[in-house]
């Protein structure tokens, strides 16, 4: 049960959310309606969870279906599924060279390594234990890798505080009534808020990297428990 609640939330909470939630809070410095405000990825990814576990979870698990591909493949053809496949894989391939650019950017800055050079080693060393441990590697090290992530986050809040890069947080925004930081929306970006928000919390279900977890679940009960 707790190796499932960690890597539930490895489905979505890794080096690409963590420099992607932090640019985007960033964003309320140039004055363009960014800040805590549009930070939607926290609460868009928690729902997208949740209603993919009330709705999904159950039938599929009980099921027996591989992939998130299978129940279409089942209804609609083989050829049909093939076809699907592609843009899954496509998804897939671009969040992880997400994954890889923020590590590397992060290492880059940290140590100084070449960019180019932390990708490449980055991508062998997953590579290497996907290899030798199957999905059991995957679940494990995300386990290591959200205890990592927390830890080292609560170390660099003293220091990104004392940095001279850091601004007030408590200056004020373009718009007088909030805290700079928080941020704020315009009337004009309501229509792109809300649409945000749906594209990510319904866009954030059809993904095999969810429903790898939810397959390898012991039972729907469990998985459910996981993700609420």
């Amino acid at each position: 049960m707790i190796v499932g609640v960690f890597t539930m939330t490895a489905t979505w909470v890794g080096g690409g959310y963590i420099n992607g939630t932090a640019e985007a809070v960033y964003l309320a410095v140039d004055g363009t309606g960014g800040g805590l405000a549009w930070v939607q990825a926290p609460v868009g990814y928690s729902l997208s969870l949740v209603l993919a576990g009330i709705i999904f979870a159950k039938p599929m698990r009980e099921a027996g279906y591989m992939t998130m591909i299978d129940p279409f493949q089942k209804r609609l053809g083989t050829w049909m599924g093939a076809v699907m496949v592609l843009p899954a894989v496509c998804g897939e391939i671009f969040w992880s060279a997400a994954i890889l650019g923020s590590l590397g950017s992060t290492l880059s800055v940290i140590i100084g390594l070449e960019m180019w050079i932390s990708v490449i080693i980055s991508a062998c060393v997953a590579l290497l234990y996907v290899v030798i441990g199957g999905l059991a590697s995957v679940v494990y090290t995300d386990v290591i890798q959200l205890l990592c992530i927390a830890a080292g986050l609560v170390t660099a809040v003293p220091f990104a505080l004392k940095h001279e890069a850091v601004g007030d947080l408590f200056a004020p925004a373009a718009n007088s009534t909030s805290v700079g930081w928080l941020g704020y929306v315009e009337g004009k970006s309501w229509g792109v808020y809300i649409d945000t928000y749906l594209h990510i919390i319904f866009g954030g279900i059809p993904w095999q990297v969810y429903f790898q977890r939810v397959l390898a679940s012991r039972t729907p009960g469990v998985h459910r428990f996981c993700q609420y």
